[in-house]
């Protein structure tokens, strides 16, 4: 019977939903420091979140948001917003172009190349 009782005490244990994460957020209430924050922390969790509140803002927002992130002195934060960055196609090219032409990380680098390839950046890129 003690089995059962440790048992389901471990299952609910495990079961446990982190509230941080799973909870939406308003993208009208979104600041863009806030996300800018959350992106930044270097906490797994808070950039799952910061990934998840990019996706409820508008484009010139999440531009605004990734034009300060992508100059993080953190190469895996410059990663993630090269990944983020390749979701808006060519209105990225210029700051994709940048970190090509750059960054002082050669995965960066060679991550920034890849993803001026997928968005299709040949030629005039967009004015931002």
């Amino acid at each position: 019977m003690r089995w059962f009782f440790a048992m389901l005490a471990l299952l609910f244990t495990i079961s446990c939903v982190n509230k941080q994460i799973t909870k939406t957020q308003d993208p009208s209430k979104l600041t863009i420091q806030q996300v800018i924050a959350d992106f930044t922390s270097g906490d797994f969790r808070r950039t799952l979140l910061a990934r998840s509140q990019l996706s409820r803002l508008a484009q010139p927002q999440k531009i605004e948001v990734l034009k300060k992130v992508i100059d993080n002195p953190d190469p895996s934060i410059r990663m993630t917003a090269i990944s983020e960055f390749t979701k808006l196609g060519k209105p990225a090219c210029p700051f994709l172009q940048k970190r090509a032409d750059t960054d002082p990380d050669q995965d960066v680098k060679q991550a920034a190349l890849d993803a001026l390839k997928t968005c299709q950046c040949t030629g005039p890129a967009p004015a931002q």
